[in-house]
Parts: structure tokens; C-alpha cells; sequence
């Protein structure tokens, strides 16, 4: 079994800063002698340091490569800084400890700065994300009530015949996605030929942006979010339900939830099986990327879900599987304190 999430760990832009850090050396040696490597290799080593202690610290998904710029600057700034120390000292003739002593405080200034703003950059990208997905789980719920008003019940996971997907239906129903519906032949299989490219227009609402797999080798969009269908589920058979049959209270009750360690092309009509599914949140899969859990993301520590009465929650990975049976279930007539 694999871990989920699995290391989103980009070692591309650190094989990248050692090329950078070989130019910059052989040119360092050339302009001032083989005196200045060790000196130079103590600022270059100070920042690569920090580097890799920030891409380990920080959250899954969280280091890409649009950082590229300031952790470059973690070994460009310390390494030309104490360039110039090494020359203003020698200059003024102070001695070789005093000229180590600036260095080590420049470059260790230089680098605590320039680090912090990595993790402030950060952080500030993955808050952005997750409240994304907030939001495209919120215009989902929205979809749905949008649907019952006008149907005067919710969609069926997989209604119809041949078997529509609920987010096909909801298409209409989502202002920013609308002009995707008539992209989609109902008449014929998802997976027929005439509804085939529609598999490849990316349908953002449906996509957490933390997710960075969000098409499969074939260039099909995988979908974030999935329904829980089984018995007892808002999800249970052909035909849409009433939020009438909601007994246990919209609030309470799970109608979507994010599932990105399931690999769904989103117009495929399937989705989280309960019967099927751990009850947990961000278990290991069998493949990596996968999870066998009832909900995954790249969240740290937990998932988001909508919930019948449109509103959405976190659901932390610690979350009890009894709760989680609780908030699946539309009628069991479970009492659910603060979760």
C-alpha cells in the first residue's frame, strides 16, 4: 500500500540551483583564485540548507515551481553579499576571522529573510487553494439546490439510461460551467466516441486546485469531487431523492465530498461506493496517488465536503469512522454532537 497523499517533493528546481551553484563557483574561482571557494562554499551551502528544510517543512503540494525565483535567491544573494564582503575586507586589511565573521552574519541574515518570505509565500498559496476549493464546493451544493428547485428533487448519482453523471447535470446549473452542457450527447455512453472530447475540457469547478494530477495520461480531467452512493446515502439508485427524505437533517448529511485519491474522469458516472470505501480520511491506496479512504485530498490533514443544506465543512483526518457512518446516512437517525 502507498501513503496518500504521496510526496509532492520537486527536485527539479534543487538539481537546478546546484547547476546554478557550479556556474557560480567556476566563475568565483576564475575572477578571484581557489582562496575564495571556501568562503564562497560557506554561503552556498548556508542556502541550500534552508532550502531543503523548507521543502521538507512545508505542505503537501505546497512547493512548486513558481518558486523557483526566491529559493534561487537563498544562494544568489548570500554568495554575491559575501563576494563583496570578502573583497571590502581584504581591502581595509582586516584579518581573515573578522572577514568569516561578517560573512556568516550577512549570509545568515540574508537567508533567514528570504527563507521566511518562501514560507509566507507559501502558506499564503495554499490558504488561496483551499478556500477555492471551499468555493467550488459550495457552487456544487448551490447546483444541486439550483436542480431541486427545478426538478423538485436532487439528481441521481448515475440516473438514466445510458447513466448520467450528476456533474453533467449540474452543468446547467453552474453559471461558470454552463457552456460545457451542450458539449454532452445524453443520448449516448460516456465514454462513447461523440462524448469523448468533452472528457478533455477542463471543468474547473470540479477540479481542487491543490490536486496536481488533475489529467490522466490520456489527457482526460479527473474530477476532485465524488457523492457517497450506497444504501443509506443521499446516493442510493437511479432516481433522485427529495430533501424531504433527508430525515436526519441537511446538516448532518453528506451530499459530495473531495476524493481525489479515486481517479474518476468527471464525466464518468461513478463515484465513492461506501460499501467499498475505508472509513477514514487520506488512507494509503494501492497505487500511488490512490487512496482506498472515503474522502482524500491534498489538504493537510483532513478533506472538505458539502453537506445537503449547502454549506461546507473540513473534515479532519482524526474524524472517527462512526461519525463519518453518521454524516453518510440520511435517515439512521444518529445523534451527531459538534464533529
Amino acid at each position: 500500500m502507498y501513503e496518500f497523499p504521496p510526496d509532492q517533493t520537486n527536485w527539479w528546481p534543487l538539481l537546478l540551483f546546484l547547476f546554478a551553484i557550479t556556474i557560480a563557483v567556476s566563475i568565483a574561482i576564475f575572477r578571484a583564485g581557489w582562496a575564495v571557494l571556501w568562503e564562497f562554499t560557506f554561503a552556498v551551502v548556508t542556502g541550500v540548507f534552508l532550502i531543503i528544510v523548507v521543502m521538507t517543512l512545508s505542505p503537501v503540494g505546497a512547493i512548486r515551481i513558481d518558486n523557483f525565483t526566491f529559493a534561487f535567491l537563498l544562494i544568489a544573494l548570500p554568495s554575491s553579499v559575501c563576494l563583496h564582503i570578502r573583497a571590502v575586507y581584504r581591502e581595509r586589511g582586516y584579518g581573515k576571522g573578522v572577514v568569516v565573521g561578517a560573512i556568516g552574519g550577512w549570509a545568515t541574515l540574508l537567508v533567514t529573510i528570504v527563507g521566511l518570505t518562501i514560507a509566507t509565500n507559501e502558506g499564503a498559496h495554499e490558504a488561496s487553494r483551499r478556500t477555492q476549493c471551499k468555493n467550488n464546493l459550495k457552487q456544487i451544493a448551490l447546483g444541486f439546490h439550483n436542480y431541486h428547485d427545478a426538478h423538485k428533487h436532487f439528481p441521481a448519482a448515475a440516473g438514466g439510461d445510458p447513466p448520467i453523471s450528476w456533474r453533467v447535470l449540474l452543468l446547467s446549473q453552474i453559471h461558470d460551467e454552463a457552456h460545457l452542457e451542450d458539449k454532452y450527447d445524453q443520448h449516448a455512453t460516456w465514454d462513447s466516441d461523440v462524448n469523448r472530447p468533452i472528457q478533455k475540457e477542463e471543468c474547473q469547478t470540479f477540479i481542487c486546485p491543490s490536486r496536481p494530477d488533475s489529467v490522466d495520461p490520456q489527457g482526460r480531467f479527473l474530477t476532485s469531487y465524488l457523492a457517497p452512493t450506497g444504501p443509506g446515502t443521499a446516493f442510493n439508485g437511479p432516481d433522485g431523492i427529495p430533501i424531504s427524505a433527508i430525515k436526519d437533517g441537511s446538516s448532518n448529511s453528506l451530499m459530495v465530498l473531495e476524493a481525489c485519491g479515486s481517479n474518476v474522469i468527471w464525466t464518468e458516472p461513478r463515484d465513492q461506493p461506501v460499501s467499498t470505501a475505508t472509513m477514514d480520511i487520506n488512507g494509503p491506496g494501492p497505487q500511488p496517488g490512490r487512496s482506498d479512504s472515503l474522502a482524500s485530498s491534498y489538504h493537510s490533514d483532513g478533506a472538505q465536503v458539502a453537506l445537503a443544506d449547502g454549506s461546507v465543512r473540513f473534515v479532519s483526518e482524526s474524524t472517527d469512522a462512526r461519525v463519518l457512518r453518521a454524516l453518510l446516512s440520511i435517515d439512521g437517525g444518529e445523534e451527531l454532537s459538534d464533529w
